[in-house]
């Protein structure tokens, strides 16, 4: 019997003997100390050595010589910017540019500058941050669930926690509470400043769960209802998007016989505009589920995956549904995307990449990058690991930045050691092509990795999954790294 292994209920690592109904992304992990922050040293899978992780600027220190036509020896100071890795410096590639793997402050790209983690009640895999947006001015939303100790039974609700630019937890308010399991699985601010937000709720393993939506403020509170749609046998939002005058959140449904995709669209007061039950798949399948959706002038793109036979197989496609491109076909393993960006929103030519994992017959899992035409063509494939293939890697976000430089995170395997996962943070050009890696952890026994990712207005990433405290016990996490 194939025995397939994939990563579940949101981070969580399972096996099974025959597809699952729904795949979940791995989340990170990171050495925590008692107070529930760490500063960790950021890896390069280069080679490379990570510099400082305060966020300050490497000073050089000494002097260097320059000989004048006739013979005399003129000291200048060593810089940053001339070519030379001086004392106090990471890097020197003599250039100004930000994300290249050495910055213009001669820091190398991609190291940490700060990570922290929320002491949340242990016992579960429950306590994770699913979702992250910086708002004006750098403060950090995130959202996930909170476990709750209840006598008897497990309980998680739906919070939403603020951190300061510099990482300084400001606000932890829990949004949805039910008897049951309740999650913030998405999050995103229109260009008012809008605060809008969807998960699940009342869930028991993943079954018997409601859909919601809300407009909240920097404080967590709910402007309005929060609406709860798609009911159902089992149902969920994972993702939320917002264009002018719309916004748009998608994720699945079921009915009593299966679960498929569900997209909705509704004004910004959150009155309802439009319901599309159709971009699961071609033809319509009877299980299928969305996991990113992104838009522009041009159109929604939604990206998931669907029953393939024995298999579940990724997807991109439009909503409403035109075209879809699939993964290529796999009779063995199961194939899932969880992200999706557009190259240039706005152009109409642009490409769009999608994001995910192949579960593999058993280890390692294999990270998935795609390019995809807006008319549902697949232009093409990257399969990736970490370094050597016996270190398995899965994405699960993917933004473009303003340079149109690619930024993928999820989580990469340790070593030799069977599920257990570091956070991955991955910078690529344009094309696709590697740019740096880091992956980063104190421990080398925590598995993990990152569930989503955001940029600030000075390029620097934001990432958010969990963590673990020295006890090995699960708590919220959030990390800023150079770009």
């Amino acid at each position: 019997m194939r025995r397939t292994c994939l990563l579940v209920s949101l981070f969580s690592l399972g096996c099974f003997a025959d597809p699952v109904d729904e795949g979940e992304v791995g989340e990170g992990s990171t050495g925590a100390d008692e107070s529930g922050s760490t500063q960790a040293a950021a890896e390069s899978s280069s080679g490379s050595t990570s510099g400082s992780t305060d966020g300050s600027s490497g000073g050089s220190v000494g002097t260097t010589g320059t000989t004048a036509a006739d013979g005399s020896t003129t000291a200048t100071e060593p810089s940053c910017g001339d070519g030379n890795t001086d004392a106090g410096e990471d890097c020197d590639d003599a250039n100004d540019v930000d994300g290249d793997g050495c910055n213009r402050d001669c820091r190398e790209s991609g190291t940490l500058l700060w990570v922290e983690t929320l002491p949340n009640v242990p016992g579960t895999d429950t306590n994770t941050l699913n979702a992250v947006v910086v708002l004006e001015g750098g403060t950090i939303v995130a959202g996930g669930s909170r476990f709750v100790g209840k006598e008897g039974a497990f309980q998680s609700e739906a919070n939403l926690v603020r951190f300061s630019p510099d990482g300084a937890p400001e606000l932890n308010v829990d949004l949805v509470t039910t008897e049951r399991d309740d999650s913030v699985r998405g999050l995103d601010v229109d260009a008012m400043g809008r605060i809008y937000v969807v998960g699940d709720q009342d869930a028991i393993n993943n079954v018997q769960s409601s859909g919601w939506v809300a407009q909240v403020d920097a404080d967590g509170v709910p402007i309005g209802d929060i609406v709860v749609s798609s009911t159902g046998e089992r149902s969920g939002f994972r993702a939320v998007t917002t264009s002018p005058g719309v916004v748009t959140v998608a994720g699945f449904q079921g009915d009593g016989s299966g679960v498929s995709t569900h997209a909705l669209t509704y004004s910004p007061l959150l009155a309802l505009a439009g319901t599309d039950d159709s971009v699961g798949s071609d033809p319509v399948q009877t299980q299928s589920y969305l996991r990113d959706v992104v838009t522009d002038e041009h159109g929604t793109y939604v990206a998931g995956y669907g029953r393939d036979g024995a298999t579940l197989r990724g997807f991109t496609t439009t909503s409403p549904l035109t075209s879809v491109a699939h993964v290529p076909p796999d009779p063995v393993n199961n194939t899932y995307l969880a992200g999706v960006a557009i190259a240039d929103p706005g152009n109409e030519d642009s490409v769009l990449w999608s994001v995910g994992w192949n579960d593999g017959e058993d280890f390692p899992l294999l990270a998935q990058l795609y390019r995809v035409s807006r008319d549902g063509q697949l232009e093409d494939s990257r399969p990736s690991y970490l370094g050597a293939e016996s270190q398995g890697a899965f994405y699960s976000s993917i933004i473009v930045d303003p340079s149109g430089d690619l930024i993928v995170a999820g989580g990469s395997l340790i070593g030799d050691l069977p599920n257990q996962f570091v956070p991955l943070v991955r910078r690529l050009d344009a094309s696709g092509d590697e740019l740096w890696t880091r992956v980063f952890n104190a421990r080398d026994s925590v598995r993990g990795g990152v569930s989503e990712l955001s940029v600030d207005a000075d390029g620097s990433i934001v990432v958010c999954g969990f963590a673990a405290d020295i006890a090995g016990e699960r708590r919220q996490m959030v990390a800023k790294l150079r770009p």
